[in-house]
C-alpha cells in the first residue's frame, strides 16, 4: 500500500472523522461495515466492485445526494435487467462520526411502502418512506439536516471531501468568490497606496470607484473627441470669412465716405435754398390764410343753421336711439348664451333620466334575488357545511344585499335631486327668455317712435347766414387765383429742384453702399476673434484629452496592478496550485476568470495524479480557512505515486483487479 503523508495536526481546527460506516442494500452493496476508528485507509476493489458506492453512501446519509451531487439516483440494488432486486429490503446507511471529540451516530433508511387494500388479495405499492436517526433516536428530516449542517454544511463538505470538485465541479463565479473570501477582499485604497504613480488617479476619483471613474472619463473623452472633430471645420468656415474681407482697404473706404458726406451736405443746402423761394412762401401763406377764413365762415353758418332747430332735441333723440340699439345688441348676445346653457341643462337631464332607469332595473334585479343556499358547500372538499356556518353565510349575504339596495336607492335619489336642479334652471332660463321678448317689443316700439320724431325735426326749414353765399364765393375765388399764381411760380424752379434731388439721391446711395462695405469690417474682426477662440478651444480640448488619456492609462495600470495584487495574495495561500484570476485581452483590458494551474499548466491539461495533488492542496487551504476537516475521499488513488500532505482523514479508493470484493486497509 502506498505510504500516506500528513501534515502536523492543527489543534485549532474542528475535526470530523469517520469512525465506522455500515451500508445495507445500498446501490450494488448488499452489506458492508468499515471500521476506520478515525484513521486513514485504502479501499481496494476491481472496477464496479463498489468503491465509489462507499463515498455515495456517506453523502446520501448526510445530504440525500450521491458523491457527484445528484439528488436523483438509484439508491436500491438493481438486477442486471435494471429492476429492483428486493422490494422488501430496507436501504440503510449508518455512520459513527467523531466531531470535536464527541461521538455522533447518524442513520438514514429508505424503503418501499406496500399495503393490502380491503377486498384485494395482493398488496399494492404506495411509495417510499425515509427515516432519520440521531444517536439512535428517531428525528424529523428537518431536525436531522439541521444537526448535520451545524457540523459541516453541504457545500463545505463537498469542497473538502472531493479532490476534483472545487477545480472542476464548482462554478467559476463561486470559485472566485471563495478565493476572494480567503484574503478578506482587496480595497482599491490598498492597491492605490502600493504605487506612488497612482497618486493622480487617486486625486481624480473624488469618491468614485476606479471602474466608475473610468466609465465617466471614457464618456467625457468621447464627448471631447466629438468636439475636437467639429472645431477644425468651424475654424475653416471662419477663415473663409477672413479671406473674403482681409484684403479690403477699410481706411480708404472711410476717407471716401467722408468726402461723399461733405458733398451730400452741400446738395442738401442747395435743395433747401430752392425749396425756400420767398415769393412762393408769401403765396402759400396767403392761400393758407384764405382757406382759414373760408373754414371759419362754414363753421359760423353751420352753427346758425343748428340754432334754428329746437336746442338739443335732435341730439337727445340720437342719444336715446343709440341706447336702444346697444340694449338690443346685448339682449341678442344674452339670449344666444342662455340658449346654449339650456341645451346643456337638458342634456344633463336626459343623462340623469337614463341613469335612473338603469339603476331601477338593477334594483329590480337585486330585489328578485334570494339566498339560495348555494354557499352551504365547502369549495375545497365539496362537503356540506355545518348549519351554523350556513347561517353565517345567510346573515353575511343579507347584510351585503341590504347595503346594495341602500346604495342603489341613494344613487336613484341623487339622480332625482340633480335632475330637479337642472330642470329648475331650464325653467328659469325659459322665464328670462319670455321677459326678454316682452322687453324687446317695448324697445322696438320706442325705436319706431324715435325714428318718426327725428324725421320730423330734420324736415324743418332752416336758412344760411345773411351774405353767406356772396362771402363764400369771393373767398373761393381768391383761393383759386392764389393757387394759379403758386403753380406758375413753381413751374420755373421744378427743373432746378429735380436736378438737385437727383444729385442728392446719388450721393446718399453711394454713402449707403460704402456703409454696407464698412460694416464688413465688424464681420472680419468677429471672424478673427472667433478663429482665435476656436483655436484656443481646440488646444484646451487636446490638453484635456491628453490628461484623460493619462488617467485612463493609470486606470488600466491599476486594473492590472490590482489583478497582480489579488493573484499574489490568493496564491500565497496555496503550496502547489497557482490560480489564474484575470486574463489580459487584446484591447489591453483584463477579463475575470478562475483557472487552477500547476507549474503554468491549466488544471484540465494535468495528468490524473497531479489533478489529485492539486485538489489536495486546495482542500488543505480551504480546511484551514473554514477551520474544519472532514473525511477526504480520493477516487482512482492508484494514479498518484506521492500524495500531497493534508491534515485530515484520507480514504483512498484504489482500483485492484485481484480484489473482486472490497478490501479495506486501515493505517495504524
Amino acid at each position: 500500500m502506498q505510504e500516506l503523508k500528513f501534515a502536523t495536526h492543527t489543534p485549532s481546527l474542528r475535526r470530523i472523522t469517520l469512525q465506522r460506516l455500515t451500508i445495507r442494500s445500498f446501490k450494488g452493496c448488499r452489506e458492508l461495515t468499515l471500521h476506520l476508528d478515525g484513521r486513514s485507509a485504502s479501499i481496494y476493489g476491481d472496477n464496479a466492485a463498489g468503491k465509489t458506492t462507499v463515498y455515495d453512501a456517506l453523502t446520501w446519509l448526510l445530504f440525500g445526494k450521491d458523491s457527484s451531487g445528484a439528488g436523483k439516483f438509484n439508491v436500491k440494488p438493481l438486477s442486471p435487467e435494471g429492476e429492483v432486486k428486493d422490494h422488501a429490503a430496507e436501504t440503510s446507511v449508518e455512520a459513527v462520526l467523531e466531531a470535536d471529540g464527541q461521538s455522533v451516530t447518524l442513520r438514514r433508511t429508505y424503503k418501499e411502502l406496500w399495503t393490502k387494500k380491503r377486498g384485494r388479495s395482493e398488496a399494492s405499492f404506495d411509495g417510499h418512506t425515509s427515516e432519520y436517526f440521531y444517536n439512535g433516536l428517531p428525528v424529523q428530516k428537518q431536525d436531522f439536516e439541521a444537526r448535520v449542517g451545524q457540523r459541516c454544511d453541504e457545500q463545505t463538505f463537498r469542497t473538502l471531501t472531493d479532490v476534483r470538485w472545487f477545480c472542476t465541479g464548482e462554478s467559476e463565479a463561486n470559485r472566485r468568490n471563495t478565493l476572494f473570501a480567503l484574503i478578506g477582499g482587496v480595497s482599491e485604497e490598498e492597491v492605490l497606496a502600493s504605487n506612488p504613480d497612482f497618486a493622480p488617479l487617486e486625486e481624480a476619483l473624488s469618491g468614485l470607484s476606479v471602474e466608475e471613474y473610468k466609465a465617466a472619463a471614457q464618456k467625457q473623452r468621447r464627448t471631447l473627441q466629438a468636439r475636437s472633430r467639429s472645431i477644425p471645420e468651424r475654424i475653416d468656415e471662419q477663415k473663409r470669412t477672413v479671406a473674403e474681407y482681409q484684403n479690403v482697404d477699410f481706411d480708404s473706404l472711410r476717407r471716401q465716405r467722408a468726402e461723399l458726406a461733405a458733398k451730400e451736405s452741400e446738395a442738401k443746402a442747395e435743395l433747401d435754398a430752392l425749396n425756400s423761394d420767398s415769393a412762393l412762401v408769401v403765396l402759400r401763406e396767403r392761400k393758407k390764410a384764405l382757406s382759414a377764413q373760408l373754414d371759419a365762415l362754414e363753421q359760423r353758418n353751420t352753427a346758425h343753421r343748428h340754432a334754428q332747430r329746437e336746442p338739443g332735441q335732435l341730439h337727445h333723440l340720437n342719444r336715446e336711439m343709440r341706447g336702444i340699439l346697444d340694449e338690443l345688441s346685448r339682449m341678442d348676445e344674452d339670449q344666444r348664451r342662455e340658449d346654449e346653457e339650456a341645451k346643456l341643462e337638458q342634456s344633463a337631464i336626459d343623462e340623469l333620466r337614463a341613469r335612473w332607469h338603469g339603476l331601477k332595473a338593477e334594483q329590480n334585479e337585486a330585489q328578485a334575488k334570494t339566498f339560495d343556499g348555494a354557499d352551504d358547500t365547502c369549495p375545497t372538499c365539496g362537503q356540506k357545511l355545518p348549519p351554523e356556518m350556513v347561517e353565517q353565510h345567510r346573515e353575511r349575504w343579507e347584510q351585503e344585499h341590504a347595503r346594495l339596495m341602500e346604495k342603489l336607492a341613494a344613487e336613484k335619489q341623487d339622480c332625482i335631486t340633480w335632475a330637479k336642479r337642472h330642470s329648475d334652471r331650464v325653467k328659469e332660463l325659459e322665464q328670462r327668455k319670455k321677459e326678454r321678448l316682452e322687453r324687446r317689443k317695448e324697445l322696438e316700439q320706442r325705436q319706431a317712435e324715435l325714428t318718426k320724431e327725428s324725421e320730423v325735426l330734420k324736415g324743418q326749414q332752416v336758412t344760411d347766414l345773411p351774405g353767406y353765399e356772396k362771402e363764400s364765393f369771393e373767398l373761393e375765388e381768391q383761393i383759386r387765383v392764389v393757387g394759379e399764381q403758386i403753380r406758375a411760380a413753381e413751374e420755373g424752379s421744378n427743373a432746378a429742384r429735380s436736378v438737385a434731388r437727383k444729385k442728392l439721391a446719388e450721393l446718399t446711395d453711394q454713402i449707403r453702399r460704402l456703409d454696407s462695405m464698412l460694416a464688413c469690417e465688424g464681420i472680419l474682426n468677429s471672424a478673427l476673434d472667433r478663429v482665435q477662440e476656436l483655436t484656443d478651444q481646440l488646444r484646451d480640448v487636446g490638453a484635456e484629452v491628453e490628461r484623460l488619456d493619462a488617467l485612463l492609462d493609470l486606470c488600466d495600470r491599476f486594473t492590472r496592478a490590482k489583478a497582480d495584487y489579488i493573484d499574489s495574495k490568493v496564491n500565497a495561500r496555496f503550496r502547489l496550485v497557482r490560480w489564474k484570476l484575470f486574463e489580459e485581452q487584446v484591447n489591453g483590458g483584463v477579463r475575470d476568470c478562475c483557472v487552477a494551474t500547476v507549474n503554468g499548466v491549466p488544471y484540465a491539461d494535468l495528468n490524473s495524479g497531479m489533478k489529485i495533488n492539486a485538489g489536495l492542496d486546495v482542500i488543505r487551504t480551504m480546511s484551514a480557512a473554514k477551520r474544519v476537516t472532514v473525511p477526504l475521499f480520493i477516487d482512482n488513488a492508484e494514479s498518484v505515486t506521492r500524495l500531497e500532505g493534508v491534515d485530515t482523514q484520507v480514504i483512498r479508493l484504489v482500483v485492484s483487479e485481484e480484489d473482486k470484493e472490497l478490501r479495506a486497509e486501515v493505517l495504524k
